[in-house]
């Protein structure tokens, strides 16, 4: 079976690509800080595809306990990542530092999703051809 996760997975293009990968057979991990929007996300979902393997766990990219909670849970859940859609992000909040220190925007969309991949690397499918 095929795995992926999908951060930002209950609006726009990261719905779309998860309801695109349920269709295609992948279970999907949504990735979303909340967890009413990603249950309402998955109940869409499964209107168009009432069979889809979906699944949500609370991810929010600046923070980095909920991160490495993350991975924890989906550690304990699957034993290999075969696709990670880092999609989540924010666009032209105003000016906040986060606790990181960070500008909002670069530390949700950059920094955030480079721990969170980094975290998974040892998931993730990498027996591909060159």
């Amino acid at each position: 079976m095929k795995t992926a996760i999908v951060t930002g997975a209950n609006t726009g293009l990261g719905y779309e690509a998860s309801l695109a990968l349920a269709k295609e057979g992948y279970t999907v991990v949504l990735g979303c800080r909340s967890q009413e929007k990603a249950e309402d996300a998955i109940k869409r979902m499964k209107r168009s595809e009432p069979t889809a393997k979906l699944e949500f766990i609370k991810l929010d990219l600046i923070d980095r306990q909920v991160i490495r909670d993350f991975v924890d849970t989906f550690s304990k859940q699957h034993d290999h990542l075969d696709l990670l859609i880092n999609n989540a992000g924010v666009m032209g909040p105003d000016y906040t530092i986060t606790p990181n220190n960070l500008e909002l925007q670069f530390d949700a969309n950059h920094i955030g999703h480079f721990y969170l991949t980094s975290l998974l690397f040892d998931k993730l499918d990498q027996d591909f051809e060159t």
